[in-house]
């Protein structure tokens, strides 16, 4: 090992850890809440937003980006890198007398069609609504109000393997289908009540030719064949693990299958050939979870690195990290120079400095925030500096801030 190489890992102490490959999210549509838990562990690892009233799907963009439904008639972006909040991608300003919406009511489900443009159901427009992807404006009302029998739209929505779109109308106790083209009514693919089929909430397609939905009445996930709609079996059982009103459905990286139990506040485990109960994998309320929905697994995010505050040398200077893991050990790293250094003990990590040096360490927060504080001399103003930051516990790193002392 080289002397930078040994400085830095004496810095560090001896970092052992391995960058996670996934997270997973998790909707909390009664705590208004967009969590994130260690997808191998199921740990609480911070939030991405503490304020979506009726907190519904979210789907990653064909950008990258996320997207986030929302009850209060709007859909959010989020940076798909760090998870920071863009924006609101699609709403209605109260401030103007039109409806920017387009009628949108009570967002529930999202896809992206195969035109890259965001499709978003509204619960109770029982609608579907077509916005450009890259900027949230308005296209046309895709599936019209009603249309087939369409009746509480829920966050079940996606295009199927026949290039069609699917909904779930939780009200009719059914799966419709209609044209991928032009959104006009096929048909009801899964006839209501099929199966014992109830309230469906959320379905998933998987390649191995069957479609999997959450039957949110009867505490069951069912199972039908996902090119006739034919039902197959119930592949969990009722109530099994404390099931209770399943909602958001998700295969995992492992294979297995992760379900929403809204009604206990946490997210079951279940093997993804059987349906056999494995674990709670996020324990009831873990987070402040409240109602749990939508799930979405996701890669690991950058942390969120901002500016030094106040940003003028010859006083303290204040670096605030969001997006960190709660307690967890933030290492902050200074050079004078973008390249390439080696984090000891994390495999692929690397620094994207040259000759980095650590000037602190700091604990993160119950909110993931961590904060230090250090002098800025005043022979540093006029000079461009590099900072990054990297969590022990995970090797989870920032991207590379460049600044300018005044």
């Amino acid at each position: 090992m080289n002397g930078r190489r040994l400085a830095i890992a004496i810095a560090f102490g001896c970092i052992v850890g391995h960058a996670r490959a996934d997270e997973l999210l998790v909707r909390g549509f009664l705590s208004g809440t967009f969590l994130r838990y260690d997808d191998a562990t199921g740990a609480f690892l911070g939030t991405i937003d503490t304020d979506l009233p009726g907190a519904n799907a979210v789907v990653r963009g064909p950008d990258g980006d996320l997207f986030a439904a929302s009850g209060a008639n709007e859909i959010r972006r989020y940076d798909g890198e760090t998870g920071a909040l863009r924006g609101r991608f699609v709403w209605d300003d109260p401030a103007t007398p039109d409806d920017e919406s387009h009628g949108l009511d009570h967002a529930t489900g999202l896809a992206f069609g195969p035109d890259g443009n965001l499709y978003a159901a509204g619960y109770v427009s029982n609608s579907v609504i077509r916005y450009d992807g890259r900027t949230g404006a308005f296209i046309d009302v895709f599936v019209a109000p009603r249309s087939g029998g369409l009746n509480g739209a829920d966050i079940g929505m996606e295009f199927g393997p026949d290039g069609n779109l699917y909904v779930a109308s939780q009200l009719t106790d059914s799966i419709l289908r209609y044209d991928g083209n032009d959104g006009h009514f096929i048909d009801a693919f899964v006839p209501a009540l099929r199966g014992g089929l109830r309230r469906p909430s959320a379905f998933v397609f998987r390649p191995d030719g069957f479609l999997y939905v959450s039957s949110t009445s009867t505490d069951r996930v069912l199972r039908f064949n996902a090119t006739t709609g034919a039902f197959d079996r119930g592949f969990v059982s009722v109530g099994s693990g404390g099931l209770d009103a399943p909602t958001g459905l998700a295969f995992g990286p492992d294979g297995n299958l992760y379900v929403s139990s809204a009604m206990t506040n946490s997210v079951l485990r279940f093997d993804g050939a059987t349906g056999a109960f494995i674990d709670e994998f996020v324990h009831a309320g873990a987070g402040g979870l409240m109602y749990p929905t939508g799930l979405l697994f996701s890669p690991s995010f950058h942390l969120r690195l901002g500016a030094p505050s106040p940003g003028v040398a010859g006083m303290d200077n204040a670096l605030r990290v969001e997006g960190a893991t709660p307690s967890g050990s933030i290492v902050f790293v200074l050079g004078t120079a973008p390249g390439q250094t080696h984090v000891p003990g994390c495999a692929g990590v690397a620094l994207d400095l040259a000759s980095p040096r650590v000037v602190g360490t700091a604990t993160a927060d119950a909110f993931g925030i961590a904060t230090l504080t250090r002098f800025v001399p005043s022979r540093l103003q006029g000079r461009q500096l590099a900072i990054e930051v990297v969590e022990r516990s995970t090797c989870r790193a920032s991207r590379l801030l460049e600044f300018v002392f005044r």
